[in-house]
C-alpha cells in the first residue's frame, strides 16, 4: 500500500516539487554572489545544513561543478567547508561538556567522520536536529566562517566535500590556503564555543 501511494505522489508531486525548488536555490545563489561575497558566505555557510536536512543541496552542486569545469575555481564549495567545520566545532563542544557517555562517543564520532569523510548526516540527524540550541550552533558557526570565506574570496580548485582530507582543494596560492584555513578555523572555534555553551551538562543522546 505504501508503494501504491508513494511512487505516484512522488513522481507527480514530490518530485516536481523538489526539482523546482532546487533550480529556484541554485538562482538565488548565483544572484547573491553577484552582488555580495560576505553575504553569500554568511547564507550558504549558515544554511548548507539546513539544506543538506532536506536533500535539496544537490540541486547547487551543478554550479559548482560547472564553475571548475569552466573558469578552474569555484567560490561556493569553500562556503560548503564553513558548514562541514561549524558541525566539527559543535561536535567538540558537546564532546568536551556533556558527561553522558553515549552522547560522548557520538559527538567524537561524528568529528572523526565528519573531519575524514565530510559525511556530516550522522550528527546532524542524530545530534543537531534533535537539539535546536545545538543546531543554531552550528549555523552561526557555519555563517562566521562563510562570511570570512567569502570576504576574502577564498576559492577551491577542485569540486569536494568539506574535510581536512580534501583541504588541498584550496593549495591555489599561498594567500588562498591561509585565508581558508583561517576561515575554517573561525567556524570550528565559534562552532565549539557556542556547542559548549548551549550543551548542558546532563544532556543525553536521544
Amino acid at each position: 500500500m505504501s508503494l501504491v501511494v508513494m511512487v505516484p505522489l512522488t513522481l507527480i508531486v514530490i518530485g516536481p516539487i523538489g526539482v523546482y525548488v532546487g533550480e529556484g536555490i541554485a538562482n538565488v545563489v548565483n544572484w547573491l554572489i553577484e552582488r555580495s561575497g560576505v553575504l553569500t558566505g554568511i547564507l550558504i555557510g549558515g544554511g548548507w545544513s539546513v539544506l543538506v536536512s532536506f536533500g535539496v543541496h544537490w540541486a547547487v552542486n551543478p554550479i559548482m561543478i560547472n564553475n571548475i569545469s569552466q573558469f578552474g575555481y569555484d567560490y561556493i564549495c569553500p562556503l560548503t567547508f564553513a558548514c562541514n567545520f561549524a558541525v566539527i566545532g559543535t561536535a567538540i563542544g558537546v564532546y568536551l561538556k556533556a558527561k553522558d557517555p553515549k552522547l560522548k562517543g557520538f559527538s567524537l564520532t561524528g568529528v572523526i567522520t565528519i573531519a575524514l569523510s565530510a559525511i556530516i548526516e550522522p550528527t546532524l540527524f542524530g545530534m543537531l536536529v534533535k537539539n535546536k540550541k545545538l543546531f543554531l550552533a552550528q549555523i552561526i558557526g557555519g555563517a562566521v566562517g562563510g562570511a570570512y570565506l567569502g570576504l576574502m574570496k577564498v576559492v577551491t580548485n577542485a569540486f569536494v566535500f568539506g574535510s581536512v582530507t580534501t583541504f588541498p582543494a584550496f593549495i591555489t596560492n599561498n594567500t588562498n590556503v591561509i585565508n581558508g584555513a583561517i576561515g575554517l578555523l573561525i567556524a570550528t572555534v565559534v562552532g565549539a564555543v557556542l556547542g559548549y555553551i548551549f550543551t548542558d551538562k546532563e544532556d543525553k543522546l536521544a
